[in-house]
């Protein structure tokens, strides 16, 4: 995938964790808000006022004549796991098709796979797009009175009450869930029960088809949230089953779920936010990674909406609300892009301008002057504003000043700082991680960074892909696969004694320590920022004899020109096993002098990098995979062995005429 993210790349409305799916409007986008009847009002009034919600209704109202053509599609099958809909010889999510349930394209080649649990994930795909279905036409039901649109909602409703009579498709899964897990079983509760409440009222429905729908859905159903959440803590998946909770009981008068769902809403944002040392919240969810900060999102603004509505919302929860919105943007780079820090994503693939569902509700309930501006920038670069989102949620209209992440930031209680600058070659943008592990979506990556610069995905760290391509998906999430300093090969445990400083004017540096993510073994890193120029420092300590790693990786082809070659290094060579088998193509030599590495990242774009230690060290490089897997990286590993041992790297980005010839001392005073 390029660095240079086109328009259609970069403004998709997904409903998967494809970077290529988009549908129509009336299927909304994945992960989703969860709104119903209550919003009808809002819509009406922007309909009636506003030509852009008038428009968006319109090409929803045309939308929905193909769609009524055909039942909704609700296989009546056993539901698989979402991360097995990936490509095994690409790690690329396939590409969704409701018309193709056994045949799945890959992207990157155009090529087919065929697999049964793959058909099984395709299988709750397209229950959720037809959920997310039945509310949209529920929507064009409640504005518009046309019976046509309950009928198709009353089908699937009818074909839901059938599936969940199916006990034998709960075998198995975890708390006898029917969508494999309760984390996939309560939002898809919710869009149901956000769709009954449109059309309750319609004709479509007899009266045992309303008594089968609360006993034979809801009732049934919420069994499997119950017990997930007696056994539970602050999570993702906690998030989901208390809105699914909170909202199945509002729609059929159950105070009795509205008050388990409501009742640890606080707990949630105590506990799922981490504050710094002066009691701060930065916003960012504490299971360390960007695709669950967003996924997590969606349930709270159900829960959060709902405390409003019954007066229930206290000052702090709201203050920290907002601040989950803002923490995203004080790390996306200039282009909007969002860094992939954690599980799920890939690089280039993930972006503000995907998550405008978010920053319209935002914008539009919280005042946020923020979300304006960004929604401002995100519509500034030609998408129309069409969505769901917009009319159930969004301001009246966008006209802010748009959002322009050009100063540096920093996140004090999860311990990331971003340094950017605008040069006259283009942007530059460094992503630093110094703080404390997250929670278990976290990766054992203290110290990394992330690298951007002129337009192009320098550096970038990689995410995951699905959690079921167990080998790659073990390398995506190990410390190798990140640019940071390893021990005796092995990855970082869980550090929760790390600590960040950093200078967001000139001169711009940070620095940060890790005391535990090896025992014993104290980790340093120091960074100058002065674009096109990059310093690193690294200083590893302690009371024994360790091998320490250094290791990055950049996007493209590479050359590697050491200088000080002496006799091999009496190492132990790189294990060929485990995550170190995604490293081939080595070649290994030590020298006591300067390694210099330039990777060509693209036809305009180049990185050089002079690297020394202060002795004798080993230098292996060769090729791992990216994300996806033959978006090859060229990587350098560094060892050197001791009690204490510095590594001294300079990095420069350039059009093809490096200027970076030498390491001096004074470089590396600041």
């Amino acid at each position: 995938m390029s660095g240079n993210t086109s328009s259609a790349d970069m403004f998709q409305w997904p409903y998967s964790l494809s970077p290529y799916d988009s549908g129509m409007v009336i299927e909304d986008t994945w992960p989703t808000l969860f709104w119903g009847a209550e919003r009808l009002d809002e819509i009406r009034r922007k309909v009636e006022n506003f030509s852009w919600a008038a428009n968006a209704v319109a090409q929803m109202r045309q939308e929905a004549e193909s769609v009524l053509d055909e039942p909704p599609l609700l296989p009546q099958e056993r539901i698989g796991w979402r991360h097995d809909f990936y490509s095994h010889k690409t790690a690329e999510h396939l590409r969704y098709d409701p018309k193709s349930p056994h045949r799945f394209l890959v992207p990157l080649d155009q090529s087919y796979e065929e697999d049964e649990l793959q058909h099984r994930a395709w299988a709750l795909l397209t229950h959720e797009r037809s959920y997310r279905i039945m509310r949209s036409l529920g929507v064009l039901y409640g504005l518009t009175g046309d019976e046509r649109y309950a009928e198709w909602i009353a089908q699937g409703m009818r074909r839901t009450v059938e599936f969940f009579s199916r006990t034998d498709l709960r075998e198995g899964n975890h708390y006898d869930a029917l969508y494999f897990s309760a984390l996939y079983d309560a939002p898809e509760m919710m869009l149901l029960a956000n769709a009954y409440s449109l059309t309750q009222e319609s004709r479509a429905y007899s009266d045992a088809d309303h008594k089968a729908i609360k006993a034979g859905i809801f009732e049934a159903g919420v069994s499997t949230l119950i017990r997930y959440l007696e056994r539970s803590g602050t999570h993702n998946i906690t998030t989901y089953v208390m809105a699914g909770m909170a909202a199945c009981g509002d729609m059929f008068g159950h105070s009795d779920w509205v008050d388990i769902g409501l009742g640890r809403v606080p707990a949630l944002f105590r506990e799922g936010l981490r504050t710094d040392a002066q009691g701060r919240v930065d916003g960012y969810w504490f299971e360390g990674t960007m695709f669950y900060h967003f996924y997590t999102l969606c349930p709270l603004a159900g829960l959060f909406e709902m405390l409003r509505r019954k007066g229930r919302l206290e000052d702090d929860l709201t203050n920290r609300f907002k601040k989950m919105f803002e923490a995203p943007v004080q790390m996306c780079d200039q282009d909007l892009r969002l860094p992939c820090l954690g599980d799920l994503g890939a690089p280039g693939s993930r972006s503000l301008a995907i998550y405008r569902h978010l920053y319209e509700y935002a914008a539009g309930q919280l005042d946020s002057d923020l979300a304006h501006r960004v929604l401002r920038a995100i519509y500034g670069r030609g998408i129309p504003r069409n969505n769901l989102s917009a009319l159930a949620y969004g301001p009246d209209d966008v006209t802010a000043e748009p959002i322009s992440q050009k100063k540096s930031t920093v996140l004090t209680a999860m311990g990331i700082g971003v340094f950017r600058e605008e040069t006259g070659d283009g942007p530059f943008y460094l992503l630093f991680k110094g703080g404390p592990h997250g929670a278990g979506h976290d990766h054992p990556d203290k110290l990394s960074v992330d690298l951007r610069a002129m337009g192009e995905l320098v550096a970038p760290d990689l995410g995951t892909a699905g959690y079921a391509l167990r080998d790659i998906h073990a390398y995506y999430r190990s410390t190798l696969s990140h640019n940071t300093l390893m021990v005796d090969e092995q990855d970082q445990q869980r550090a929760e004694k790390a600590h960040l400083q950093f200078q967001e004017k000139d001169p711009r540096h940070a620095s940060a320590v890790v005391e535990d993510a090896y025992e014993g073994v104290r980790l340093s890193r120091r960074i100058r920022f002065e674009p096109p120029h990059i310093w690193i420092e690294d200083q590893c300590a302690s009371d024994a004899v360790h091998r320490y790693g250094w290791v990055f990786h950049a996007r493209g082809g590479m050359i590697v020109r050491p200088s000080g070659v002496i006799e091999d290094l009496d190492f132990p060579p790189l294990s060929q096993y485990g995550v170190f088998a995604w490293l081939t193509n080595r070649r290994t030599v030590s020298v006591d002098g300067v390694v210099c590495v330039d990777w060509r990242i693209s036809n305009q774009v180049w990185l050089r990098l002079l690297a020394a230690s202060d002795g004798p060290f080993e230098v292996t490089s060769g090729q791992t995979p990216g994300n996806p897997m033959p978006d090859r990286r060229g990587t350098v590993y560094l060892r050197a062995r001791g009690k204490s041992r510095i590594f001294r790297a300079a990095f420069e980005v350039h059009r093809g005429a490096p200027g970076l010839t030498a390491l001096a001392a004074g470089d590396f005073e600041w």
